[in-house]
């Protein structure tokens, strides 16, 4: 009875170590071994990284579609209104359904390039285009939102928002 019983222990540790193991592993190391997936708005994101439905914001309003691993998120606005291209981002606007901008550190000259802190404290980059229809001149985004202790892994993420076109 005492061999089951440590038997079974062992194998409890065992297999804590294990999940432990796979949870703590990095971001970075995910990134490198990730295969890469393409989206009907121009992209390509990691394939752990898993789709979430369209979500449309009222306050935006606008939908926004998302790709989420933990607490890494990539989001895009396919199509936002003529009022956003003077007017987004600023403070309080919405970069998913439930994540607001907390403050904005860095804006670069043309104001295609964003990033700043979230409302949970995670950082945000952002590349903001302009799209040029008939009449009207609409914005569409892509923004990357993730922990500071991610930053080394995501470079790659940031390397897309920042090309995307």
């Amino acid at each position: 009875m005492k061999q089951r019983i440590f038997l079974l222990l062992a194998v409890m540790l065992f297999m804590g170590w294990g999940s432990l193991s796979a949870q703590s592993k990095s971001f970075a190391t995910l990134m490198n071994n990730a295969k890469w997936v393409s989206t009907q708005y121009g992209f390509r994101y990691p394939d752990f990284m898993a789709p979430s439905p369209e979500v449309f914001v009222d306050d935006i309003p606008a939908s926004v579609n998302k790709w989420d691993y933990r607490d890494v998120t990539m989001a895009c606005w396919p199509m936002i209104g003529a009022w956003a291209v003077e007017d987004f981002p600023v403070i309080g606007s919405n970069l998913t359904e439930k994540v607001t901008i907390k403050s904005i550190t860095y804006k670069n000259g043309k104001g295609s390039i964003f990033s700043g802190y979230t409302n949970d404290d995670r950082i945000w980059y952002m590349h903001k285009c302009l799209v040029h229809g008939q009449s009207v001149t609409h914005v569409k985004a892509l923004v990357v939102i993730y922990p500071k202790s991610k930053q080394s892994g995501v470079k790659k993420l940031i390397n897309v928002v920042k090309n995307w076109r």
